[in-house]
């Protein structure tokens, strides 16, 4: 509550079911980042998995979820998960969301990222806001993992709106821009 500061409710992967989903936070963790992005009356976050590497199999590590949350009538004790998306559901290749998704008219637009022996494959993939998906478009591959197969990557790469474009920038050097209606590049 924003007068009081009172917690007017709660979403954990874990009281919701996705057991998966878990990660532990802790001291190894440097600067566990998380957020979130809110338009209207729906919240959208990016959970689960913090560290992406060479050495995260999907089998030993948690999954990451692309999640849509009903913020509306805080008062009110209700189911809040509107629709719910897992990254590489059913890839061999393990395969996580980053950072939180760009949200304009009508459409969620987000960055899904595999690693393949020790490169990241990024793309952005956009949703409309009933959580089916859009399009797809592959923007970059980086060699994040080459010279350290054991390193682990805890920030998450970004994207902007800019001029009715989605504009997707990695930590390796990558700058995409595409055309939010088409995810044709720009």
């Amino acid at each position: 509550h924003l007068l009081t500061g009172q917690r007017l409710y709660q979403f954990d992967l874990k009281t919701a079911g996705f057991e998966d989903g878990l990660d532990d936070v802790s001291d190894k963790v440097p600067l566990p980042r998380f957020t979130l992005t809110v338009d209207h009356d729906r919240a959208y976050v990016r959970m689960g998995r913090l560290g992406l590497g060479a050495k995260n199999g999907p089998a030993k590590h948690p999954a990451s979820y692309l999640i849509c949350l009903d913020i509306t009538q805080p008062e009110i004790k209700k189911d809040r998960l509107l629709w719910h998306v897992k990254a590489g559901a059913g890839k061999k290749d393990p395969t996580y969301f980053e950072g939180s998704p760009v949200v304009h008219e009508g459409r969620v637009y987000t960055e899904l990222s595999k690693v393949v022996d020790r490169r990241t494959i990024t793309s952005v993939v956009c949703y409309d806001v009933l959580g089916r998906q859009r399009w797809s478009r592959e923007v970059c591959e980086c060699p994040e993992f080459e010279d350290n197969a054991e390193a682990i990557r805890y920030r998450q790469h970004l994207l902007t709106w800019a001029a009715g474009q989605v504009v997707y920038c990695s930590h390796a050097g990558a700058v995409t821009a595409l055309d939010a209606t088409t995810g044709q590049p720009t």
